[in-house]
């Protein structure tokens, strides 16, 4: 039985496609694996902007706010929560000027150094806490 020209160019193109969507997988992740580098992300960007946040009030008012709702007050931007869990991220203060700000992470932050917002956000998976001093 011989193949017709259409029929081979057809098998032809289905292994091309299928051999691009596996080298896809391979370079870039699977979906559940990008969905997870992504929420870190969005944490340790939600942080960062907290951080300008408390840094911000601590400036304005000569002290730590004393919640995180406090310092997102006037920007109903800032997220004060975990955009999978919906759980708070924690803020504790540790004195005049130092606080501490925590968040629970899916996956380890090395080697995803892409955006801006994480390079200052090393973490590993779990609960990971950072320090921080108003400026």
């Amino acid at each position: 039985m011989s193949l017709g020209r259409g029929a081979v160019l057809l098998i032809a193109a289905s292994v091309a496609v299928g051999a691009a969507v596996v080298g896809a997988l391979i370079v870039v992740g699977p979906p559940a694996e990008q969905r997870r580098q992504r929420l870190d992300e969005l944490r340790a960007q939600d942080l960062a902007m907290l951080e300008r946040a408390v840094n911000a009030y601590a400036r304005a008012h000569g002290a730590l706010p004393t919640d995180l709702d406090t310092a997102a007050r006037d920007n109903a931007a800032l997220k004060t929560r975990d955009p999978q869990s919906g759980a708070p991220y924690v803020y504790e203060i540790l004195g005049t000027d130092r606080y501490r700000l925590c968040a629970t992470f899916t996956g380890s932050s090395a080697g995803e150094e892409r955006m801006p917002f994480t390079s200052g956000w090393p973490h590993g998976p779990g609960r990971t806490c950072f320090e921080r001093v108003a400026r």
